[in-house]
């Protein structure tokens, strides 16, 4: 079997992989959903073509078109929800008239069309509406970028990162469809599988975390395990490898592999990890540095005044944020009152309420952030992040407790929310708000 043959094995292993760890996270976010149905699809496109190698019946070549076909239309919808595509109406016809192209092409498929070459092209690259798509939103992002604003609804944070997303999308694609031009060769066209496994990766880890934009975070830990991985085929190569035909031998130096591997498994993953993080992330060797220096001041600040003050300066340089305040719980612990604050205050229009210098200690955005900390989550409320959840719920209630946090961050005059915990206990807050997220 050719390398592109084994390749989409890999290919649909992985993929299902991803796509089921995804789902397992949230089975009613839309867009894990949405990951998991694509995933699904991606991993039945390079299954069948991997059967179709082994027992060339044809059968299977029919499966892996028919996978082939709905690609399109599964990526779109996935597109939409990423990037919260709302009121585009070129993206909107797109996916219309892939599903409606899509119809008959399976038909076609299954009363055995196929045979013909025209048809066999449609088949072959119908997700060129991918293409179209992100061809689309690549100008779009251009656009906003020379501060046009009439376009369609698109958050506007990270353009330029974003524009890595589409760039690696385009690659992807281009390269799965060299195996549909012969003079590209036969080996060539297993790039694209290669290329399709770590684009998927990528997506997985940006979807889970919220962090679509943070690209050296991705490629990190795209390389920690890419690292890991290679080093643990070498430990099977080196112990398994050179046994022929001894049973017993086999059993033993499996057991004895693998009970290397997972000795060495955690300190293998934080040693990679560390230098990759020394390599590519200089600006998070900056904020740790930042950090640990901020630890040192404040671990020998005693007055309460001056370490307020001090808890400010540190957010003011890390965060940059327009203004900020910090609320502390009064000593009756029913109330958290401002004590220090940043920035210029907003300008009070006629009828507006003035700045809030108290919050109740039953606030619905506290107790959601002891929420979130008593399940081991990040206890940080981003109004971006709400959104995105509202968006991409599928449950009603969830979305109206999530509606009521943005309306709360909203009646704050923040965007950001930072609690601050000592032994499990909320003892204050930064209240946060800036021009970029």
């Amino acid at each position: 079997m050719d390398t592109l043959g084994q390749s989409s094995l890999l290919v649909a292993v992985i993929s299902f992989a991803l796509g089921f760890s995804i789902l397992a996270r949230n089975v009613r976010n839309k867009l894990f959903i949405a990951y998991s149905v694509l995933c699904i699809l991606v991993s039945g496109w390079a299954l069948t073509f991997f059967l179709e190698k082994i027992w060339g019946s044809g059968l299977f070549y029919r499966f892996h078109l028919f996978c082939n076909i709905w690609l399109g239309p599964a990526a779109l919808v996935f597109i939409r929800l990423l990037l919260r595509i709302r009121d585009d109406t070129l993206s909107r016809r797109l996916l219309d008239i892939n599903v409606i192209t899509a119809v008959p092409l399976s038909a076609a498929l299954a009363l055995g069309l196929e045979s013909y070459p025209w048809l066999l092209q449609l088949m072959y690259y119908a997700p060129i509406f991918i293409a179209v798509q992100i061809l689309e939103l690549m100008w779009i992002d251009r656009r906003l970028k020379q501060g046009i604003k009439v376009l369609p609804k698109l958050p506007t944070v990270g353009l330029s990162r974003r524009s890595l997303i589409y760039l690696g999308g385009l690659l992807v694609l281009a390269f799965s469809s060299m195996d549909h031009a012969p003079w590209m060769g036969i080996v060539v066209p297993s790039l694209g599988n290669l290329a399709l496994t770590a684009y998927l990766f990528f997506i997985s880890k940006a979807i889970s975390q919220q962090r679509l934009l943070n690209f050296e975070a991705l490629f990190s830990k795209f390389l920690v395990l890419l690292a890991v991985a290679l080093t643990l085929t070498a430990v099977y190569s080196l112990l398994v490898a050179w046994i022929q035909n001894s049973p017993g031998l086999f059993f033993l130096n499996s057991f004895i592999a693998s009970f290397l591997i997972l000795m060495l498994l955690e300190p293998l993953r934080a040693l990679v990890g560390y230098f990759t993080k020394r390599l590519l992330t200089q600006k998070h060797r900056w904020l740790d540095q930042v950090l640990n220096e901020a630890q040192l001041k404040l671990a020998g600040i005693l007055d309460p005044s001056s370490l307020f003050q001090a808890i400010l300066l540190t957010v003011e340089q890390t965060l940059r944020p327009q203004r900020a305040a910090l609320f502390i719980l009064r000593s009756d612990g029913t109330k958290y009152r401002r004590v220090r604050a940043v920035g210029q205050e907003p300008l009070i229009e006629p009828g507006s309420l003035p700045p809030v210098k108290e919050l109740l200690a039953n606030h619905q955005l506290l107790n959601h952030c002891e929420r979130l900390k008593r399940r081991g989550e990040l206890p940080i409320l981003l109004d971006q992040v709400i959104e995105s959840e509202i968006d991409r719920t599928a449950s009603a209630n969830q979305r109206e407790q999530l509606n009521g946090l943005l309306k709360g961050l909203k009646a704050l005059g923040c965007n950001l929310i930072v609690p601050l915990f000592d032994a499990g206990k909320l003892l204050g807050c930064h209240d946060l708000c800036s021009s970029t997220s």
